[in-house]
């Protein structure tokens, strides 16, 4: 299969069968390769209030090398990008009682808490010294730079977004939702570390503001 290259001073775009792909410099030797999707959505901010951003704006990978950049071209161009436009999708499992997060994604799995020091993200539950972060958003980061997610297959991406009804999906602004049984819950934390809760049940939606993780954990209930 060929492609169409366009080389810009700062970035490489390739144009595939399905899609266009950019490819920026990582300052490490590597690349952060993204698909250009060209549209907006709708985002929710700690507030509740809407506002536009780009799609996939947060859905960045990285690339060490030309065979890991043309490994995730293939990849999209044989799913016709289906694996891609979903976003970063993961299979969950929330413990409420311990306000813990159980995340199991393509490569890696991750558990997210939060201790005295503020909330961690680590690749294993037995590990006593926490991978702290600075907000969500860095552990949404995480989770999207770290897991291979893109390498799932669409019907599978699919079916755990939209079927399982247990899952941790990454938004275009990098926002954490997750989707539990009959409830879909937006996380957005606020400047101050608090949490804004946008719950969905069923034909209901209503906000909810939580002083720690373990009480947002709790909205799923």
């Amino acid at each position: 299969m060929s492609y169409r290259l366009d080389i810009k001073d700062n970035s490489l775009c390739i144009q595939g069968l399905y899609g266009a792909y950019e490819a920026i410099d990582d300052g490490k030797g590597g690349f952060i390769v993204s698909v250009i999707l060209d549209t907006c959505v709708n985002e929710l901010d700690a507030e509740g209030e809407e506002y536009l951003v780009e799609s996939g704006q947060e859905w960045s990978v990285p690339a060490e090398n030309l065979t890991e950049l043309n490994a995730f071209i293939k990849k999209c161009e044989d799913e016709k990008l289906w694996n891609y436009m979903c976003g970063p999708v993961f299979r969950m499992k929330p413990d409420t009682e311990k306000g813990i997060l159980y995340i199991r994604g393509q490569s890696k799995s991750f558990v997210i808490g939060e201790d005295e020091k503020g909330l961690y993200i680590d690749e294993a539950q037995s590990g006593k010294n926490h991978k702290h972060e600075k907000d969500l958003l860095a552990i949404t980061q995480k989770m999207t730079r770290e897991d291979k997610w893109w390498m799932r297959p669409a019907d599978e991406t699919m079916d755990i977004a939209r079927n399982m009804r247990c899952a941790a999906l990454i938004t275009s602004g990098g926002n954490l939702r997750l989707e539990y049984r009959n409830k879909s819950i937006l996380i957005v934390q606020k400047d101050d570390g608090t949490f804004s809760v946008n719950v969905v049940e069923g034909m209901e939606k209503h906000i909810l503001y939580k002083d720690n993780w373990k009480d947002v954990l709790s909205a799923l209930v």
